[in-house]
């Protein structure tokens, strides 16, 4: 191997580590290691090895790698935990563990480079009915220019579940037995090291090992680390309650080797199942396995004896699997209690549609985007921790997680502090010693409130919290001292963790100063835990910009030399004060550079909402600007980012229409749902800010936030495609979020920025998400710079004029926008009425949208009705709730003109309509009338006939 080509694998590598280890949350051995960089000596090391200079088994009896595999620990984290009464008290008591590998980072680097080494030549030896943690398309390609590892677990999982239809189907007329078999404790259950593994399987797969001589030197790392993992295993032993006796070898969880070789083995358990003379097809997710059979469960035959039948497993206790490929490999045997059996029956060709009947329950999907998997505690996804508590059976803190992140999310958009504190003290008040042990995975997220709530006194006392549960942990009958010290360590590990991500969004210098002044160490185990250590991790964490997006107000923050808080209370307006005064003249070239060693994906609205709010653009070229930083991060692939860049050219004008293919369109139907809320904008905003009315002020913004958040979330459910609010509706801080949810949703968004006065001058601004895709599907949201109102209501002006404020400059132009094939337009309350205005946009747009507060509503109307008419185009006219003139009026005759209307409601409410915009499209194509150039009727309530003949031109 080339040096540059080692080179270039330690630095995708790194890469590649960096992303899976912050976005894999729930463990804190792996989570920990994105906040530290390789030691030259261990890159130097890594190279040698990779290229020849030193052999792997001549370094492994080095003293170097005998005291690099003495760092090898193992940290445990409960996975089941049950309220059992000691004494009369409640105490938690731990069923099972997770054990997860502690190690160096030269370990998980060694992991990964395998994963990437070995990639393309495994995927496609393990057939397609190992479903679960497959490899991404483009990582298989260039893991240098993919982000994601593997595929979209959620939709693996979908068609895993789908697949005994899928037989069925190909099977019409047949009663089909669906066997789901689980594998017991698959992980710990493995027997051999990774070496063994591959060997076996390319030997069944008919293909020759790799001989690589970067491969061959990884996979003997692999197995030294696995030798050592099985070491520390035999000392904790902890799933030995599940196996009855453990592996000899088990594979690491966290480990992406791991996710592979557990593919491979499953590949073979599919291989041995397939031989089964019953088996009509099998498929597998992780360790779950689905296998389809004509042979069904006779009466009152016991599951154990039918799958002996089956020829898939023993009659007797532990029910070993049957099969030649993995024998000797692992010790896999079912877990009757996970495993059964339904009945699928497709109905004949000619028959009618006859739904299969599926009784295969799934897991709650992963949220995480790198390693979207299903719960699945052995494969590392997001623990899935069963709660049993006898005095409320019913009880899973699934309710209490959602709460977390709906008040995390309440408090990045700005909730107040007061507010947040009585709610925040509310959701403690729900837990016992159990739930707090079950949320484990969100303690970062409930330690960020409570600070945003309480300040640093709550890490006080939510330490000491965890240091009481610790001391009254049960583990289960059988447990060492080892493997109670284990758990200990890694609940403190998970802690500290949690502790150094809240720290570094949710304090500043001064909370920090507060906290190692008043509690210099905070008593957790064995030994305490040292403050001043823990706010070091936490500036290191800050540093290395390991920041989720959940946890910042303002977007791309963290990517700036910015040391206050980036969530909670003021950290919107104090952060957006600090850069106007540090880079003055905006720092586009600053944020790119900062970016380039991004642990997470960055999305085009954050770059695009991070230039127009504070990164700047000097020379105007927004646009350059945006996706230099969105093409600036590690892992990205260059074509998609540049198919991307001309699909945003084509929605903002840069690109001529192709009007043959609009042509060949025309007569087909173009049905667009659009949505105007009725929802109340205070209009003493503008006043209260400038008078400093903080407590009206609160207030306002308070319950400007709850109604855009509930407008834009109802929206987004009845599957709008262009959202139109009033003027003064969108709150600052929850510009990301609803940006987020335009490209989530694929929504378009138009609506005013509440009253803002930055540097003495009066903003009123118009904001627009226009979401879009790119060739492979990703969806992004691409957000033109806001623009400033043209003309100033006459209160707007007295207002402050009085105040001594001037409007800020503003452009002359509105925008077109060519979105999703249609010319949009936009305005902003009394730019409607200017005549020249609406002559300018006359057959040069399709869709007029007004975000008004505005008293004269009727003359509004009267405006309406006749640009609608003379512009021959839709318009969509927003006013504040509290008054009339929240229409859609499109160029049909009177009576039918007015397709929705809404005003008056005491609380948010969204009106969404369909509306079939091509006779629209095609009268402004052939200046004429709909009917002279259609033959067909829309598909909505009004007919060609009912639309006006085309005005003079």
């Amino acid at each position: 191997m080339a040096k540059k080509s080692t080179e270039e694998l330690l630095k995708t590598g790194l890469e590649h580590l960096g992303r899976f280890a912050f976005y894999t949350r729930d463990n804190p051995f792996l989570s920990s290691r994105a906040a530290v960089s390789p030691s030259q000596s261990h890159r130097r090391l890594l190279t040698e090895l990779l290229e020849g200079e030193r052999t792997a088994s001549a370094w492994l009896k080095s003293r170097q790698a005998r005291q690099l595999l003495g760092t090898v620990k193992i940290g445990s984290v409960p996975r089941d935990v049950q309220l059992v009464a000691r004494e009369g008290e409640l105490v938690v008591g731990v069923e099972s563990v997770h054990a997860f590998l502690q190690a160096e980072l030269f370990w998980w680097m060694v992991s990964i480079l395998w994963t990437v080494a070995v990639a393309a030549t495994i995927e496609p030896l393990l057939g397609e009915g190992v479903m679960g943690f497959r490899f991404h398309e483009a990582f298989l390609k260039d893991p240098a220019t993919s982000g994601v590892m593997f595929r979209d677990q959620h939709r693996a999982h979908e068609r895993w579940q789908s697949f005994p239809s899928k037989i069925a189907a190909a099977n019409p007329g047949e009663i089909l037995a669906a066997n789901t078999l689980d594998i017991r404790a698959f992980y710990y259950s493995v027997n051999v090291r990774p070496g063994r593994i591959i060997s076996r399987f390319f030997e069944a797969k008919g293909e020759r090992v790799p001989q690589a001589r970067a491969v061959r030197a990884l996979t003997t790392l692999l197995d030294a680390l696995h030798l050592r993992f099985a070491q520390r295993c035999a000392e904790v032993k902890p799933r030995r309650g599940d196996l009855g006796t453990e592996g000899r070898c088990p594979l690491p969880v966290g480990l992406p080797s791991s996710q592979v070789l557990g593919n491979m083995l499953m590949s073979l358990v599919l291989d041995d199942l397939g031989e089964a003379p019953q088996t009509l097809a099998a498929a597998a997710y992780a360790d779950d396995v689905i296998v389809m059979t004509r042979s069904l469960l006779d009466l009152d035959e016991k599951p154990a004896d039918y799958f002996h039948r089956l020829g898939f497993a023993d009659a007797e206790e532990p029910y070993p699997l049957r099969g030649e490929s993995t024998k000797g490999l692992a010790h896999l045997t079912l877990l009757l209690e996970k495993s059964g059996t339904s009945y699928s029956r497709h109905a004949s060709e000619d028959g009618e549609s006859e739904a299969a009947e599926e009784l295969l329950g799934g897991g709650e999907g992963n949220w995480d985007p790198y390693i979207d998997s299903e719960d699945s505690p052995d494969w590392g996804g997001r623990l899935r921790t069963v709660l049993r508590a006898p005095h409320r059976r019913d009880r899973v803190p699934r309710e209490l997680r959602r709460e977390i992140l709906r008040l995390l999310d309440e408090v990045r958009v700005g909730l107040p502090p007061e507010e947040v504190k009585e709610r925040f003290e509310r959701l403690v008040d729900e837990f016992d010693h159990g739930i707090f042990i079950a949320l484990r995975p969100y303690w970062a997220e409930l330690i960020v409130v409570g600070l945003v709530a309480s300040g640093p006194p709550i890490i006080a006392e939510l330490t000491e919290l965890l240091q009481r549960v610790s001391e009254s942990l049960m583990m289960p009958e059988g447990s060492t001292e080892e493997g109670r010290a284990a758990l200990i360590f890694g609940l403190r590990a998970s802690w500290i963790q949690a502790l150094a991500q809240a720290l570094a969004v949710a304090t500043g210098p001064e909370e920090q100063d507060i906290l190692e002044s008043e509690y210099p160490e905070l008593e957790l185990g064995e030994k305490p835990l040292d403050t001043h250590a823990l706010l070091r991790y936490a500036r290191r964490i800050r540093q290395r910009r390991l920041i989720h997006n959940s946890l910042v107000a303002v977007p791309l923050a963290e990517f700036t030399d910015w040391k206050g808080r980036l969530i909670g209370g003021d950290s919107f307006a104090e952060f957006l004060e600090w850069s106007s005064e540090a880079h003055p003249e905006g720092d586009p070239q600053g944020l790119a550079e900062a970016v380039e060693a991004a642990a997470r994906f960055i999305g085009l609205h954050e770059a695009c909402l991070a230039i127009h709010l504070w990164a700047g653009s000097p020379d105007g070229a927004w646009d350059d600007e945006s996706f230099a930083v969105l093409a600036a991060q590690p892992l990205i692939h260059e074509a998609l980012v540049a198919d991307l860049r001309e699909r945003a050219k084509v929605l903002l004008g840069d690109v001529e229409e192709d009007e043959n293919e609009a042509q060949e369109h025309a007569d087909e139907p173009y049905p667009l749902r659009v949505a105007m809320p009725s929802m109340r904008v205070r209009d003493d905003h503008l006043e209260a800010l400038l008078e400093d009315d903080h407590e009206r002020l609160g207030e306002i913004v308070t319950t400007s936030r709850s109604a855009l958040q509930k407008v834009v979330l109802s929206a987004a459910n009845d599957d709008v495609q262009l959202l139109v609010l009033p003027e003064w509706s969108i709150v600052g801080q929850l510009l990301p979020w609803m940006m987020e949810r335009a490209s989530h949703s694929q929504m378009a968004i138009v609506g005013g920025g509440a009253p803002e006065v930055i540097g003495g001058r009066y903003l009123n601004r118009l904001w627009t998400g226009l979401p879009l895709t790119d060739e492979a599907g990703h969806r992004a949201c691409l957000v033109p710079p806001p623009r400033q109102k043209r003309f100033l209501s006459p209160v707007e002006r007295k207002t402050i004029a009085a105040a001594g404020v001037e409007p800020a400059p503003a452009r002359d132009q509105a925008s077109v926008f060519y979105w999703n094939e249609v010319r949009l337009a936009s305005l902003i309350c009394f730019e409607f009425a200017d005549i020249n205005v609406r002559q300018r946009l006359r057959f040069a747009v399709d869709i007029v949208t007004v975000s008004s507060l505005n008293r004269d509503w009727r003359y509004f109307e009267s405006i309406q009705d006749a640009t609608a008419r003379d512009d021959y185009c839709l318009t969509v006219c927003v006013n504040t709730g509290a008054l009339p003139g929240t229409r859609i009026v499109r160029p049909t005759r009177s009576e039918m003109a007015v397709v929705a209307s809404v005003h008056g409601a005491d609380r948010p409410a969204v009106i969404s309509k369909l509306i079939d915009l091509r006779p629209i499209l095609a009268a402004q194509a052939d200046h004429a009338a709909p009917a002279d150039v259609l033959a067909v009727d829309p598909i909505d309530d009004v007919k060609l006939d009912d639309y006006k003949p085309f005005p003079p031109y």
